[in-house]
């Protein structure tokens, strides 16, 4: 009876294992965050003295970016140093209050100091790596531009 009783038993644990091993790779597939930011990092302009700072969720955190010139890599770090492979790589943070979505947009420095970022046009000094905001001389146009940032 007790070998009966030991067979059921193992089969039920087994049963309910499988259910919960299901139920976590489905949660796992659909997994929910507290919030989503992005971080673009601009090669010749976010330095190690100079870095790009995380909008969205992750503004209230220390998540910042750069380009490594002598390794010719990007850095991201966040408290935890990552390299970063490719532009639009995703990584999950986790913070004491919050669990969040990056998305890191890395950016080849353009010789006019134009980039996109974040979805918007705006002007770096490649010189001294600031972004301008207010009215603006585009030498090439003569044209005077409104940046707005």
């Amino acid at each position: 009876m007790w070998k009966k009783l030991k067979v059921g038993l193992m089969a039920a644990a087994l049963a309910i294992s499988g259910l919960l091993a299901t139920n976590s790779n489905a949660s796992a597939e659909e997994r929910k965050y507290d919030g989503y930011c992005d971080l673009t990092i601009i090669k010749g302009v976010h330095t190690y003295d100079n870095r790009a700072h995380a909008t969205g969720a992750c503004s209230d955190q220390y998540v910042t970016g750069y380009y490594f010139a002598l390794q010719s890599e990007y850095i991201l770090d966040y408290g935890l140093v990552n390299i970063v492979e490719y532009d639009g790589q995703q990584f999950e943070l986790f913070f004491p209050s919050k669990h969040v979505l990056l998305t890191v947009h890395l950016v080849e420095q353009g010789e006019t100091g134009w980039v996109q970022e974040n979805g918007q046009w705006v002007y770096y000094n490649p010189t001294t790596g600031k972004k301008h905001i207010g009215w603006l001389l585009d030498s090439y146009t003569k044209k005077i531009l409104y940046i707005s940032g």
